[in-house]
């Protein structure tokens, strides 16, 4: 005997927990994968992937917001060729778009005394034309911005990225040219208004700038980023809207897919989750635009399993609340 699945199916009450691309576009937030950081790491952009590809006709394409590689362990050598590798596979295999950010470790090691580079050089190395990029997915256009060159401050931080004159003039004329589709822009580091008490280091700059031109285009409807290494448990306002030169936008910092979590030992990364489940720290997010509002979801890719924040496997944030 067969059934009809209802239009919006629900357990006990609780949200169906698969994204529904007739109700949106979804797009998969995944950032700091630090290749090279730790021998398992391939292997969790491996079992990523996979899992990934069980869900991709929830997908419209997939984020990647920087720090692919983490340039230490050999200095000399940035860790390029695992980052290509899993990339090229990924998209192979799910079929979907894919836009790519630059973070402070895909342009500088963080050995003391490390090499840098600039943006054209990590450009050529990993295959993209520029670290400023428009890709369309589904109903969105994900526009990817990045800083010239970005590195250390010596103790161990990383500077602040800073936005070149000619890529927020570049950024001015690609959402001029979106026109009324809506537009996620995607960088490594979030901004000033979704973090206020965040150091620098760690936001997005130059910050008058960006918020007269957000301010400026209505067709901007979210800033996505990563940078933080958030832990989903905790940080409950890294998926929510802010207010930025006059106007609501969405706001969403994802969870590192293989890099630790500050409050986690190296030594425990292999084993500890923010949720308990002791499979590791592979996460990404989903992100489900709405119009006047956003669906967030948490993957655990190691444990294929949703993943929960705050105890929700799904959180609806409206623009207006």
């Amino acid at each position: 005997m067969s059934r009809a699945w209802p239009a919006n199916p629900s357990t006990a009450g609780r949200p169906w927990p698969f994204p529904d691309l007739r109700n949106g576009t979804t797009v998969n937030l995944i950032t700091d994968l630090h290749m090279g950081k730790r021998s398992f790491i391939a292997d969790w952009a491996t079992k990523m992937s996979d899992d990934l590809y069980r869900l991709r006709a929830s997908l419209s394409g997939s984020v990647q917001a920087g720090d692919a590689i983490d340039w230490f362990n050999n200095p000399t050598t940035p860790e390029d060729a695992l980052y290509v590798a899993w990339r090229d596979a990924h998209k192979t295999k799910l079929g979907l778009p894919l836009a790519e950010c630059v973070g402070n470790h895909d342009l500088a090691s963080h050995a003391t005394g490390g090499p840098t580079r600039n943006v054209q050089q990590w450009a050529a190395a990993v295959g993209v034309p520029s670290q400023n990029t428009v890709v369309s997915m589904g109903g969105v256009k994900v526009i990817t911005v990045g800083p010239d060159s970005w590195g250390f401050n010596g103790v161990g931080g990383p500077d602040q990225s800073v936005l070149s004159a000619a890529t927020l003039t570049w950024l001015d004329q690609q959402l001029t040219a979106a026109g009324s589709t809506p537009c996620w822009i995607a960088a490594h580091s979030p901004l000033y208004e979704q973090f206020p008490a965040y150091s620098d280091g760690w936001l997005q700059a130059p910050k008058a700038e960006l918020d007269a031109l957000i301010g400026s285009h209505s067709n901007v409807i979210g800033w996505l980023s990563g940078h933080l290494h958030t832990d989903i448990q905790a940080t409950p306002e890294h998926a929510g809207v802010i207010t930025v030169g006059g106007r609501k936008i969405f706001a969403v910092n994802g969870p590192p897919s293989g890099g630790r979590l500050s409050s986690i030992e190296f030594n425990d990364h292999q084993w500890l989750a923010p949720d308990g489940s002791g499979s590791g720290i592979n996460q990404s997010m989903f992100v489900t635009y709405l119009g006047g509002a956003i669906d967030v979801r948490w993957r655990n890719h190691n444990g294929r399993r949703w993943a929960k924040a705050q105890g929700a496997q799904m959180r609806h944030i409206l623009l207006t609340a």
